[in-house]
């Protein structure tokens, strides 16, 4: 593998002044309104999270046979301060495997995968009965880096389409993935 030392430009005639000026705007940002990437309100208000979750509106997906349908799913901050330390976390892992702890950390059940993915309705079984003894009406939902959005939403229909019902009705997205078992930091202010 060899790595290019310099690169011969004697034929340029201009000076790549726009470039320059893209480069020099694009510092300043990051310096001064980002504040070395510490001004998370800033940083939030103009990054590309997707505005269903944060607005609390309804994401369309499709789901397993191709057919468009809704989940409805709670931005962080608005499910954070009414939910309770036992509120349930559920989260699909990258290995196909799913997770569900409690929001204040502990033990996760792990359940294994099926054949073409995680088991999702073992899954749910195990969220409906930690869900049975706490008093929160909102789960938090998840994804490890790199899981397919899909898997996800999936298991967020299972809940949602669930008959009866389980307690817990509100799905809330989690903006960062946590780790399995452990106390999960909510987001608890509007960003």
């Amino acid at each position: 593998m060899v790595f290019p030392l310099y690169d011969d430009n004697s034929d340029r005639a201009t000076t790549p002044i726009v470039n320059y000026i893209l480069i020099a705007i694009n510092i300043l940002v990051f310096v001064f309104l980002q504040q070395l990437g510490t001004n998370e309100k800033f940083t939030y208000a103009f990054s590309t999270v997707p505005q269903e979750i944060v607005t609390g509106r309804d994401v369309r997906t499709p789901d397993r046979s191709g057919a468009e349908t809704l989940l409805r799913l709670l931005p962080e901050e608005i499910a954070a301060p009414a939910s309770p330390d036992c509120s349930v976390v559920a989260m699909i892992k990258k290995d196909n495997t799913s997770a569900v702890w409690r929001l204040k950390g502990g033990t996760a059940s792990k359940f294994h995968k099926g054949l073409a993915g995680p088991d999702m309705s073992i899954t749910y079984d195990g969220m409906k009965d930690q869900m049975g003894s706490c008093a929160g009406t909102s789960w938090f939902l998840a994804g490890e880096d790199n899981v397919i959005w899909g898997l996800v939403f999936d298991l967020g229909q299972i809940v949602a389409k669930a008959d009866p019902p389980p307690k817990a009705t509100s799905a809330a997205l989690l903006y960062e993935a946590p780790v399995a078992g452990r106390a999960v930091p909510l987001v608890r202010k509007s960003r």
